[in-house]
């Protein structure tokens, strides 16, 4: 989107707000999807979904914040790209031929961010959040070329944390919806 203020709507679609939308879909349905649990039980769901939901909205709407809030909400939310910029610094390389391209990579790490977590949300929900949370960590984590001992270390992290969250919370996260099937 544009940042300028001049009060007329913009309609140029980015992966961003594409990415805005998938999660501003997901914590409706996890807002709404609580109301069917304990009032105990939904605390969690409900502050989750209705935190992300407003960070969500303001991050959609902040061309037409005042300028205060304006500022604090649009500061610094491309992360991705001082990734890249990182990376050319520590090789060394010329920052304007080593693109995703000249790296041998069809998309942008943008777009590889977005695709991977919908692939990643899509799996969870397939064959449970178990088993995929590390395919994931370990897929994200080649992509953006850490060594070899991180990405095993994380996957592994990835995997007990998931482990501990449905011990703790005596939660099946290691069932989708096509293992419930059988």
């Amino acid at each position: 989107m544009s940042t300028d203020k001049s009060g007329v709507f913009r309609t140029d679609l980015t992966s961003e707000h594409v990415m805005l939308a998938a999660m501003l879909a997901v914590a409706s349905y996890m807002l709404i999807g609580s109301y069917d649990f304990s009032d105990s039980a939904a605390m969690f769901p409900r502050f989750t979904a209705t935190i992300t939901i407003v960070g969500v909205v303001l991050l959609l709407t902040r061309e037409y914040l005042p300028s205060p809030l304006y500022e604090y909400v649009a500061e610094s939310t491309d992360m991705l790209s001082d990734y890249g910029d990182d990376v050319e610094e520590e090789d060394g390389q010329d920052t304007d031929t080593d693109t995703d391209a000249s790296r041998g990579r069809p998309i942008g790490a943008t777009t590889f961010t977005v695709a991977s977590l919908i692939a990643y949300v899509a799996g969870a929900y397939a064959v449970g959040l178990l088993w995929v949370t590390p395919l994931f960590v370990l897929g994200y984590t080649t992509w953006f070329r850490l060594s070899w001992p991180a990405r095993l270390a994380l996957s592994v992290i990835a995997f007990a944390i998931v482990y501990a969250f449905m011990v703790i919370l005596n939660v099946d996260l290691h069932e989708g919806f096509v293992v419930t099937l059988f």
